[in-house]
């Protein structure tokens, strides 16, 4: 059978197919709208029509940036080590724009906590409209085995109009191609559902496997039952998630989150649990070398430099990507929470450092024609080098314009000492050569 790039025809329509299946939940009514081309209907006598149409629509309807920051996720070892990427459309689509356009808006970091990843990834969805996303769906197999499951979610929130149904239908064939390397295709209805739902009902993976992401696994102290009023490190919440894995293994560092291993440290201080297996010195050399692994802080670094407040306003609810002014994502975001978490406040930003269109950088120097709003552009800052002009990080630039002003500073006379710059001099300064000194010659003497 011939290939159609990376695909072939048979494999194409079997995912148009499984994609139809699982998403007509979602997106009501999507497959009776015109503009539905090639994934109304997919039979065995119009195998090759249905992968034309939906690949003249992969042409048509634009999504740039998908197929990347799909291939990203997928690979789960690259530097980003990225959990999930949500894919929206562009506000002025609302407006009917000629520029309409999926891309990708949010993405989230992978972590050892699965179902806070799940937590995060549902609060980044759009509440009013539809969205995709591509999720690494990881769920246990066995007491101490795992695996990941690439998968698509469409997200169409129930009070989502018919014609924001109809957009997102002719878009689906464009974001099905770009999105090649998933193994499956799911609906999302309702945010807030949570990992072991999803996992057990939905993906229809055993329940009691998926409930493994919360068990503390080969634990130590489970023979331990009863000695403690307190309760064994196995069934303390604390404990939840935790590991006791191969400490060897680099990967295997941090396996037990830190409020377990405070607790395991109180529960084998007290001196009833002395003959607890758990509590034996190589054991517990053991979890301390589990524990040994500093967890990741969800604060921002400081992204702006010191005297510059860093910022977390209501315009950070949505991506970063949808800002009008770029230089608005670090002005008003530079201090949001970075893993999709809500603050204190209950604002979940889906705008901050890190994020997808949040601009890290910043024309710096000394002349005016570093600072002005045409100068805001790598590109631009670039032209400028002439004016001292250079594209850095933000908090990089206070030490930039001081060493530019050290350098404009001019040099002089500094209490007698040539050579020296004005911002050395601690005495008195005079532009140019030292004076050369005056000999006073003595007056002759009088003679009487």
């Amino acid at each position: 059978m011939s290939e159609y790039g990376a695909l072939k025809v048979e494999q194409e329509v079997e995912q148009v197919k499984s994609f139809k299946k699982t998403v007509v939940m979602a997106f009501a009514g999507l497959f009776v709208v015109g503009a539905v081309v090639g994934l109304s209907a997919v039979s065995s006598n119009a195998t090759s029509s249905a992968v034309n149409a939906n690949r003249n629509k992969g042409q048509l309807a634009a999504v740039p940036g998908v197929m990347e920051k799909t291939q990203e996720v997928l690979n789960m070892t690259s530097g980003e080590d990225l959990r999930y990427a949500i894919f929206s459309f562009t506000p002025c689509c609302e407006n009917d724009c000629g520029e309409c356009k999926i891309i990708p808006t949010v993405q989230g970091k992978r972590s050892a906590d699965w179902a806070e990843d799940w937590k995060s990834f549902n609060n980044a969805l759009p509440e009013d409209s539809v969205a995709a996303a591509v999720y690494n769906f990881e769920y246990f197999t066995g007491e101490s085995s795992t695996a990941n499951k690439p998968i698509l979610i469409t997200w169409a929130p129930p009070q989502t109009s018919d014609k924001q149904l109809a957009r997102a239908g002719y878009y689906l064939g464009s974001v099905i191609l770009a999105t090649d390397g998933v193994s499956e295709h799911y609906p999302l209805q309702t945010m807030g559902e949570g990992y072991l739902d999803f996992c057990a009902d939905v993906l229809k993976i055993d329940r009691e496997l998926c409930a493994k992401e919360g068990d503390f696994h080969n634990c130590p102290f489970e023979n331990d039952a009863g000695l403690a009023p307190e309760g064994t490190p196995c069934e303390a919440p604390a404990c939840d998630g935790a590991a006791f894995t191969n400490p060897d293994l680099a990967a295997d560092e941090g396996t037990i989150p830190d409020e377990c291993c405070a607790y395991i440290k109180d529960y084998c201080a007290n001196g009833e649990n002395l003959e607890s297996p758990g509590c034996h010195p190589v054991t517990l050399r053991s979890v301390t070398r589990l524990c040994a692994v500093e967890q990741p802080d969800e604060t921002p670094d400081l992204i702006l430099p010191e005297d510059e407040e860093q910022l977390c306003t209501d315009d950070c609810r949505q991506p970063c990507a949808f800002f009008d002014d770029e230089d608005a994502t670090w002005q008003r975001c530079s201090g949001c929470a970075i893993n999709g978490l809500a603050n204190a406040d209950g604002l979940v930003a889906q705008c901050y450092p890190g994020a997808i269109g949040f601009k890290n950088e910043r024309c710096c120097g000394i002349a005016a024609e570093c600072n002005t709003a045409e100068a805001a552009s790598a590109l631009a800052c670039d032209t400028l080098e002439e004016f001292g002009c250079v594209w850095v990080e933000h908090n990089q630039c206070p030490a930039e314009l001081a060493q530019q002003t050290y350098d404009a500073a001019p040099i002089g006379c500094c209490d007698g000492e040539d050579g020296v710059n004005q911002l050395d001099c601690a005495g008195e300064f005079a532009e140019g050569e030292c004076p050369e000194p005056t000999t006073t010659v003595p007056p002759a003497p009088v003679s009487e």
